[in-house]
């Protein structure tokens, strides 16, 4: 505060987490990095939420934020900002920002042009950074240096038989049951149960058809960390 906004004066509840300027508005501090931390903050409500290296939140945890983003102000428009070193282009916030697409549903945004982003890297900011350091990421392998030099998004995974574009560039609408003459729901469970589910692989559950084109189509993927009874029933 004395840097950036010198002279402004405010009154710090650091027990309750948060500071109260002068004209009445606050701000609030809070974590989204355990289920009891984000039931906290129901209880609130905000003009605008700011998400700090949002790579490490879950998305639920950022919907469940979201909910809070209700408070009326007048010649105010709520606002959510985000911020993260760019990741892997299988995150969330590559789904939204970049693709403008549901993580879930992979479907087109309803509203895409609410969402917008940019990118800024060490070079942006070289008065303020050594020059050993921007060396030092210069001197990195392609996919270091895209991250965390470019500031860029990375591919999933290096040299994946089926990389993230290729699905995307081959992904359908819709495909017609009478279009197909065979559907199969091919299971990899991970042979685990109990507690050890939750730090297992996932179990794989994916539905594929065969066309009357000789072309396969996966129908769907519900893959996840389940239990053996879940895993059953969810396959049949």
């Amino acid at each position: 505060m004395a840097l950036c906004f010198p002279g402004v004066t405010y009154e710090s509840q650091r027990q309750d987490g948060y500071v109260k300027f002068e004209n009445g508005s606050e701000i609030w501090f809070a974590g989204l990095d355990d289920k009891e931390r984000v039931e906290k903050i129901l209880g609130l409500e905000f003009a605008t939420c700011y998400f700090n290296e949002c790579s490490q939140i879950p998305r639920a945890s950022i919907l469940t934020a979201l909910t809070r983003l209700a408070q009326k102000v007048t010649g105010l428009q709520n606002r959510a900002f985000y911020d993260l070193n760019p990741t892997g282009t299988g995150h969330w916030t590559y789904r939204v920002f970049v693709e403008h697409l549901d993580p879930e549903t992979r479907q087109p945004l309803r509203d895409p042009d609410d969402y917008r982003m940019f990118y800024i890297n060490p070079v942006d900011n070289r008065d303020n950074i050594d020059e050993s350091y921007i060396a030092l990421l210069e001197a990195m392998p392609e996919r270091q240096r895209r991250r965390f030099l470019d500031g860029r998004y990375v591919s999933e995974v290096d040299g994946a038989l089926w990389t993230l574009e290729a699905i995307a560039a081959a992904r359908m609408d819709a495909v017609e049951p009478s279009a197909l003459k065979r559907i199969v729901v091919a299971v990899d469970p991970s042979g685990c149960s109990g507690d050890e589910d939750k730090r297992s692989d996932e179990v794989g559950i994916v539905v594929a058809g065969l066309g009357h084109d000789g072309k396969g189509y996966v129908l769907a993927d519900r893959s996840g960390r389940y239990s053996p009874e879940q895993w059953g029933r969810l396959a049949v």
